[in-house]
């Protein structure tokens, strides 16, 4: 998975409780969305845990 930075270039101005309302809304978004597939996240990231690093021990200088 690729996880990239997110950032609002250009927002739009909204009202302060406006701000406060969205981002009541994207914490309670958050919470549903963890609630409804937090075991499948937790899965997922203790699979991605267990692949082995094929780099480890991988000590050659590449020079470019």
């Amino acid at each position: 998975m690729n996880l990239r930075s997110f950032q609002l270039t250009n927002a739009p101005a909204i009202t302060d409780q406006a701000a406060s309302e969205m981002l009541a809304f994207l914490y309670e978004f958050v919470d549903a969305f963890e609630q409804a597939y937090g075991m499948q996240i937790d899965r997922y990231e203790e699979h991605c845990e267990q692949q082995p690093d094929l780099f480890e021990d991988f000590e050659d200088d590449i020079l470019f």
